[in-house]
């Protein structure tokens, strides 16, 4: 919205946006997930555990490019009207999908969440504009159900389901290696280095 506000861009402006988006983000997550089911190499991450596309050891940037190109991709996905581009614009954001889901990456499910949420607010406004919500609460509720039991059935059944609880636990745990802890070092680290060095800093690595 502030784009088009600003820079007054035109829907065909925006479109090529987003097509190119869509063409990187197949590229990205595409050799990501060949990475994931096994086609190419996974390197280890700084903890030794194999990770698809590593950048300094971590799949966050990866992964934190698609979640900002994953929702202009996906909307034109539902808007365009050609069906060939409608095809690049739904592959580019299955694929996209997929990988961020198969990537593991605790940062990526939680922007997925809630974008996800976010998108099915907007489409359900969009929808009421033409149809009351009384006629539709019915098949809401059907859909509430369905995913509700899918979810419970994929998180208490399956063995992906039992890591994604297993990583989402570890955004809490605190003890000896665990995230939580070396971030706390990190962030109290930073404070000290803020109070001696307010100004100008010191530069990387000189703290």
């Amino acid at each position: 919205y502030i784009t088009l506000q600003l820079f007054l861009f035109q829907r065909k402006e925006i479109k090529v946006i987003a097509f190119f988006s869509a063409i990187s983000a197949s590229i990205v997550s595409g050799y990501g997930f060949l990475q994931v089911v096994g086609v190419f190499p996974m390197p280890p991450d700084q903890y030794g555990t194999p990770n698809p596309i590593t950048t300094f050891g971590l799949s966050n940037f990866a992964v934190e490019y698609l979640l900002t190109v994953f929702p202009i991709i996906l909307a034109f996905a539902f808007i365009e009207k050609n069906i060939v581009m409608r095809v690049v614009f739904a592959s580019s954001s299955l694929i996209t999908f997929l990988y961020m889901v198969a990537a593991k990456n605790r940062a990526g499910w939680v922007g997925l969440i809630t974008f996800i949420i976010f998108f099915l607010l907007i489409y359900l406004a969009h929808i009421t504009r033409k149809v009351p919500l009384s006629r539709i609460s019915k098949y809401l509720t059907l859909g509430v159900v369905g995913t509700s039991i899918f979810l419970f059935i994929f998180f208490t059944q399956t063995k992906f389901g039992g890591e994604m609880i297993a990583r989402f636990k570890s955004f809490v745990q605190v003890g000896p290696g665990s995230s939580v802890s070396t971030r706390l070092l990190a962030w109290s680290g930073g404070l000290e280095m803020i109070k001696e060095n307010p100004i100008i800093g010191v530069g990387g690595g000189n703290f």
